[in-house]
């Protein structure tokens, strides 16, 4: 099997804040794939990791059924840079939707859990969007909202519905396809 996810580690630097918000980034697929996890760039000196991920459907405004879930991650822990979390029962995103992968702390953390990259989605690496394999996110200007939208203060993971600068948090749907010749069908892509 082959996964997919927008970006490996890009690198974010100390910073930020525990404040209870979601972040996200909008993406959509090419083919029908299986979501199989999502992965968090936890930032140098960060005090906890997020305690909520959900992937919403943009158009209808929801989380998309069986998504939205406490993670266990793996990976290098709060600090440590790049985390996973997997589903148990992948769930298949379709094409033609768009998109939001989120996660979401509750601000308990004991010190900063974000980070970002200003500008990544205007003037840096994704100022023409991101393609990897059946993966693709918009740029700033192409998205629905801004890629970069966050949502503020809620009590649970919730719809990013404020744009800030074309900001990278370092946050990925992972998706995986299956390849021929296994017995199943994969997928083909751009």
């Amino acid at each position: 099997m082959a996964s997919f996810e927008l970006f490996g580690a890009i690198g974010l630097l100390a910073n930020s804040s525990t404040a209870r918000l979601t972040i996200g980034v909008e993406f959509s697929v090419s083919v029908a794939v299986p979501l199989t996890g999502i992965q968090f760039e936890s930032p140098p000196g960060a005090g906890g990791l997020p305690s909520q991920v959900a992937v919403f459907d943009i158009v209808a405004a929801a989380v998309v059924s069986g998504t939205q879930m406490t993670p266990s991650w793996s990976g290098g822990g709060a600090g440590g840079g790049l985390n996973t979390c997997t589903y148990s029962s992948p769930v298949t995103l379709v094409t033609g939707n768009k998109y939001q992968c989120c996660v979401f702390c509750d601000g308990s953390v004991s010190a900063n859990w974000f980070s970002s990259i200003a500008n990544y989605w205007t003037s840096g690496p994704g100022a023409s969007g991101i393609v990897s394999g059946p993966l693709s996110a918009p740029s700033n200007a192409s998205s629905a909202g801004g890629q970069d939208m966050v949502a503020s203060g809620p009590v649970s993971i919730a719809q990013p519905n404020i744009t800030e600068n074309g900001k990278n948090y370092g946050i990925s749907p992972i998706v995986t396809v299956t390849p021929a010749g296994s017995g199943l069908l994969m997928a083909s892509f751009p």
